[in-house]
C-alpha cells in the first residue's frame, strides 16, 4: 500500500536558477541564439581568458552560462532539463548519477565504478530511451538500454533531457525521450593545458589531461588522454538468499569487481566563414573488468573487455537564424569489439549446466555502425520556420563463440535504417500563439543470417523484413507575456523490434518473428515563468506504451512477446529563487502514476517494478565566495517495489516511507588555475544491499549491490 506522501516535502520545488536580475540583462542584450545541436556560440568568444578570476569558473561566467540556460529551457515548447558541467566536475558522479534527481527521471545502478546503469523517463524503461553523443545515437540495432555507467563525464560540458517529446533534430521518434550528451570544445582564441587527478573510496585512481590549441582565427584543436582504474572492494549485507533467516546473515566484500576505463582522442573546429565551422571528433575507448557473482557467492576468472572507435564530422551553422536557409551535412562511424569470459572456477548459470574446472568459455561481438545525415534550417521569415533531417543508418552485428555447441549467443544481423522527420513552426508575434507540427517516417531493413540452435533443436532460417512506420505531434505555445511560456503537446510514437527481440539468441531465447511494432502516445502541459528574481516550471504529462515486448518465460523457455504495457501520469513541479548573490538552490519534483497495463492478468493495475512515485531532488550552492563553493545535494526516493508482482518492497522495512542520498562537493580556489575539490556521495548509508533496491529486469539482475559513503579528493590545474 502507497502512503499518502507529507505535504511539507511537495512544496520543496526548486528549480536551478544560479543568477539574478543582470543575468535577465545578459539575455537581452545577447544576439546569439543557443543552437541544439552546437556546443557554443560566437558569444562564448567573448569570455576570454583575460576576464577569468582566480575561480575556475567566475561569478560572471556563471551568469552568461545560466542565461544561455535560462533562454534554452524557455525557447522550449516542452519537457527539457539542462545540466551543466559544473554541478558533477570534482563529484565522482557518472553521466546516470547526475540525471537521477531531475524531474521525470529516474536511474538504476547495478553495482559499483563502470557498472551498468540505466535511465527511465515517466516511467517508459531504459530499452526505449535514446542517447546520444552530440546527435549520434548510441542504441545499438540489438536493442537494450544504453549503459550510462560507462560513458565518462569527463568528455562532456552539458546533458540535455528531452522529456516524452523527441525533437526532430533527433529523429523525431521515441517513445520516452532523449538524453543528449555534448562534448567539451576547445574554447576560440585559447590555448592551455588542464590536469585532473583524483583518488577515492575502493581503489579509484582517475587522470585525465587536456590540451588545446588556437591557430590564428580559423582553427582550433584539442587532445585528451584519461585513465580511470577502481577495485570495487566495497563492504555489502550478504543475506546468502534466505530473507526471512537472519541468522546466516554476514558482511562481506564484492570480489572480482575491477574496472578500467582508457580513453583518447582528438578534435578540431575549422572556420569555413562567419556563420559556420566544420567540426570533427576522432576517440577510442578501451573498457576491461572482472564480472562480481551473485549474492553469497564468488567469481575468480569471469570478466570482459570492450573496445569502442567513433569518428564524427560536421559542418554546423554558428547562426543558424542569421541567414534564410542553412544545410549542415554530417558523418560519423562507430565500431565496437567486445568478449566476455568465464570458466569454471566461476559461478554462472549457463543454460546447458554447470561447466567443469578445464571448460574456458569465450563470447564476443563485433558491432560496425555508420550513419550519414542532412539537417536542413529554413527561416524565410519572422513567422514560420521548417526543420528536417534526412538520415540513413547501417549497422552489421558479427557474433562469435569460442564453444557454438554449448554456450548461446546472438545471431549474426545486418539492419539498415533510413529516416525523415520535420517540423513546422509558426508564430505570431502579435498575438504570441505558436503552432508546431512535426512528423516522421521511418524505414527499417532488418536481416539474419540465422543458423542451427542445437541445443532447442531448432534453426532460424536466413531471412530478413522490411517494415515502415510513422510518428507525429502537434504542439501548441504562448507567449504572450515577457518571460511566460505556456505550452501544450501531443504526440504519436513507435518502436520497431530490435535484432535480438527478433530472432532471439543461441541457446536462450527462442526467436519471434512476427513481433509487432511498440506505440506509445504522450501528452503534455505546463507552464514556464522566468521572472526578475525566481524561476517556476509546472507540467502535467500523461504516457501510453502499447504492446511492449518483454522476454517472457512460459515456464519452458523464453521468447520475446507483446505483452507488455503502461499508463503512466503525473506532475513535475520546478522552481527556483536566488536567496543572495552566492546563495543559491536547486529543486525536482516528481509525483508519478506508474500502472502496468500488460497483458498478463496478474499484473495488470499494479506499479510498475522499480518505480518511485515520488522523487525529490534539493540542492544549494554558496560560492564562489572566498575562493570557496559548496555543493550539496539530497534525492528522496519514496517507497516502490522489485517486482511486477508488487511483493517485494523497497526498503524492505514497512516503517520507511523510502530513501535518502546525500552527497556534497566542497571546492578551492587557492590561486589561478588551480582548484582542489572534496566530495562524498551516499554518505547516508555504509552500504546498499540487495534489499534496498529496486532490480533490474532489464538485464535479469535482481539482487543488486551498490557502494554507500564513496569519497574522493580531486585536484585540477590549468595553464
Amino acid at each position: 500500500m502507497y502512503y499518502k506522501f507529507p505535504a511539507q516535502l511537495c512544496m520543496l520545488l526548486l528549480f536551478s536558477y544560479n543568477a539574478c536580475i543582470a543575468e535577465q540583462n545578459v539575455i537581452a542584450n545577447s544576439s546569439n541564439t543557443v543552437d541544439s545541436s552546437a556546443n557554443y556560440t560566437n558569444a562564448d568568444r567573448a569570455i576570454s581568458s583575460e576576464n577569468r578570476d582566480t575561480a575556475a569558473i567566475s561569478y560572471l561566467e556563471k551568469m552568461f552560462v545560466s542565461a544561455n540556460r535560462m533562454q534554452r529551457l524557455m525557447e522550449t515548447a516542452h519537457s527539457l532539463s539542462v545540466v551543466k558541467a559544473d554541478q558533477w566536475a570534482g563529484t565522482g558522479k557518472t553521466i546516470a548519477d547526475v540525471i537521477s534527481g531531475q524531474s521525470g527521471v529516474h536511474t538504476r545502478r547495478y553495482g559499483g565504478t563502470g557498472s551498468m546503469q540505466t535511465v527511465s523517463i515517466r516511467g517508459i524503461p531504459g530499452s526505449r530511451i535514446q542517447v546520444f553523443v552530440d546527435g549520434v545515437a548510441l542504441n545499438s540495432s540489438m536493442g537494450g538500454a544504453v549503459d550510462l555507467g560507462k560513458l565518462n563525464p569527463e568528455r562532456f560540458e552539458s546533458i540535455e533531457i528531452h522529456k516524452g517529446i523527441t525533437p526532430s533534430s533527433f529523429g523525431g521518434n521515441g517513445i520516452g525521450g532523449v538524453v543528449n550528451l555534448r562534448t567539451k570544445r576547445p574554447t576560440p582564441g585559447e590555448n592551455g593545458t588542464k590536469i585532473m587527478v583524483s583518488g577515492g573510496s575502493y581503489g579509484l585512481l582517475e587522470s585525465c589531461i587536456d590540451v588545446f590549441r588556437h591557430f590564428d582565427t580559423i582553427a582550433t584543436l584539442g587532445a585528451y588522454l584519461s585513465y580511470k582504474h577502481a577495485k570495487n572492494t566495497f563492504p555489502y549485507l550478504d543475506r546468502n538468499n534466505t530473507v526471512t533467516i537472519t541468522s546466516d546473515d554476514q558482511i562481506r566484500y564484492v570480489n572480482n569487481g575491477e574496472y578500467t576505463n582508457a580513453q583518447g582522442g582528438l578534435t578540431g573546429d575549422y572556420w569555413l566563414n562567419n556563420s559556420s565551422v566544420i567540426r570533427c571528433r576522432l576517440e577510442h575507448t578501451r573498457i576491461s573488468g572482472g564480472i562480481p557473482a551473485e549474492e553469497s557467492k564468488e567469481n575468480v576468472t569471469a570478466g570482459y573487455t570492450q573496445n569502442c572507435t567513433v569518428g564524427d564530422i560536421r559542418i554546423v551553422s554558428d547562426k543558424k537564424y542569421g541567414s534564410r536557409m542553412t544545410l549542415e551535412p554530417r558523418m560519423n562511424f562507430e565500431i565496437k569489439t567486445g568478449e566476455t569470459h568465464s570458466t569454471g572456477l566461476d559461478h554462472f548459470s549457463h543454460p546447458h549446466g554447470t561447466l567443469t574446472s578445464g571448460d574456458y568459455i569465450e563470447l564476443g561481438y563485433r558491432d560496425i555502425k555508420a550513419n550519414c545525415a542532412l539537417q536542413l534550417n529554413y527561416k524565410p521569415c519572422v513567422w514560420w520556420s521548417l526543420n528536417a533531417l534526412m538520415s540513413i543508418t547501417g549497422e552489421d552485428f558479427d557474433p562469435f563463440s569460442s564453444k557454438n555447441d554449448s554456450i548461446h549467443g546472438e545471431w549474426p544481423g545486418r539492419r539498415v535504417q533510413g529516416s525523415f522527420s520535420t517540423t513546422l513552426d509558426f508564430l505570431s508575434e502579435k498575438t504570441g500563439l505558436g503552432l508546431e507540427l512535426e512528423g516522421a517516417i521511418e524505414g527499417i531493413y532488418t536481416q539474419t543470417d540465422g543458423g542451427v540452435d542445437s541445443y532447442f533443436k531448432y534453426s532460424v532460417p536466413d531471412n530478413d523484413t522490411t517494415e515502415m512506420e510513422k510518428s507525429w505531434r502537434a504542439g501548441l505555445r504562448w507567449t504572450g507575456i515577457t518571460g511566460c511560456l505556456l505550452f501544450a503537446n501531443l504526440g504519436s510514437y513507435y518502436k520497431i523490434p530490435s535484432l535480438h527481440e527478433r530472432y532471439g539468441s543461441f541457446g536462450a531465447v527462442l526467436p519471434n518473428p512476427d513481433l509487432a511494432t511498440e506505440s506509445g502516445q504522450t501528452i503534455d502541459c505546463g507552464i514556464k515563468l522566468n521572472l526578475s528574481r525566481c524561476y517556476v516550471e509546472i507540467i502535467g504529462f500523461y504516457n501510453l506504451l502499447k504492446n511492449g515486448i518483454y522476454v517472457h518465460n512460459d515456464g519452458r523457455y523464453l521468447k520475446s512477446r507483446n505483452i507488455g504495457g503502461a499508463n503512466v501520469y503525473g506532475i513535475e513541479a520546478n522552481v527556483a529563487l536566488p536567496v543572495i548573490k552566492y546563495l543559491e538552490f536547486e529543486n525536482h519534483l516528481t509525483i508519478q502514476r506508474t500502472e502496468n497495463s500488460s497483458d498478463i492478468s496478474y499484473y495488470k493495475g499494479l506499479h510498475l517494478p522499480g518505480e518511485p512515485p515520488v522523487i525529490n531532488e534539493f540542492m544549494t550552492r554558496i560560492g564562489p565566495w572566498y575562493n570557496f563553493d559548496l555543493q550539496y545535494l539530497l534525492e528522496f526516493h519514496s517507497a516502490c517495489y522489485r517486482d511486477f508482482k508488487n511483493v517485494q518492497r523497497v526498503p524492505a522495512d514497512i516503517t520507511k516511507k523510502g530513501l535518502f542520498f546525500n552527497s556534497f562537493r566542497l571546492r578551492w580556489y587557492p590561486s589561478r588555475g588551480f582548484s582542489l575539490a572534496v566530495s562524498a556521495n551516499n554518505i547516508t548509508m555504509f552500504n546498499f544491499s540487495w534489499k534496498d533496491l529496486p532490480g533490474n529486469y532489464e538485464n535479469a539482475k535482481t539482487h543488486i549491490v551498490y557502494p554507500g559513503r564513496e569519497y574522493r579528493l580531486t585536484l585540477e590545474y590549468q595553464f
